[in-house]
């Protein structure tokens, strides 16, 4: 009989009175797994390639993609700003390529594209931005500010509002920090550092830019206030 099975027997007859005397049991007998032989996980079998998602995959050419990847990001593009010259440009090219391949559209009506509506906004700076306090500062637009603004109309005004520092205006509880404790905030403007801490490894990963040093957050966090 295998150990293992023989320490469960043992185990499993319990520690009676027999003519007066106690048995008394031992655990070791329970903690015999090392005799148990290892069990091998099953096999499984590795699933092949269909024709169709071969014939796919040696479709694929390195020249190709170089090709596609210099045609997008050239200078004739422009950047392919949504709306711009350059996204119609490089929409018509996609297309294109598509068709030498042998897809067909599958928007409505037979069409390559599906159509919505984009908002643009284009800000107008004034030239100088001026602030008073103790001294008087002024920056230059351009030169020395930009500014935009994501609200949907036609004028958007900041005249005689309160600047705040808050340092990186970051809440990171995680790291007990928080840039916005114990300020009264409501109805001003908060001025806040680029990026995260970056001068201990320890602390926001250092170098390495997390969340936290990104715009979109700040934006959100300064909402949050």
């Amino acid at each position: 009989m295998p150990l293992a099975c023989a320490g469960v027997l043992i185990g499993g007859c319990g520690g009676g009175d027999r003519d007066g005397v106690t048995e008394k049991q031992s655990a070791a007998p329970a903690a015999a797994p090392a005799a148990t032989a290892p069990v091998a996980p099953p096999a499984v079998a590795a699933t092949p390639f269909t024709d169709t998602a071969s014939r796919a995959a040696d479709s694929i050419s390195g020249d190709d993609i170089r090709t596609w990847v210099a045609a997008l990001s050239s200078d004739e593009m422009g950047g392919r700003g949504p709306g711009s010259d350059g996204d119609r440009m490089a929409r018509r090219y996609i297309v294109g390529e598509l068709q030498k391949l042998g897809y067909k559209p599958g928007a409505a009506d037979g069409a390559w594209e599906q159509s919505f509506d984009l908002v643009g906004i284009n800000s107008t700076m004034p030239p100088v931005w001026k602030f008073k306090g103790d001294g008087e500062l002024e920056l230059a637009a351009g030169s020395e500010y930009i500014a935009g603004s994501g609200v949907q109309s036609e004028q958007a005004t900041l005249t005689d509002a309160e600047l705040v520092f808050v340092g990186y205006g970051i809440e990171a509880p995680e790291y007990d920090w928080n840039d916005f404790k114990g300020q009264d905030l409501s109805g001003k403007v908060l001025v806040m550092l680029n990026n995260d801490p970056d001068w201990s490894d320890d602390l926001f990963e250092g170098n390495r830019r997390l969340y936290y040093g990104r715009w979109t957050y700040k934006y959100e966090s300064a909402a949050r206030q």
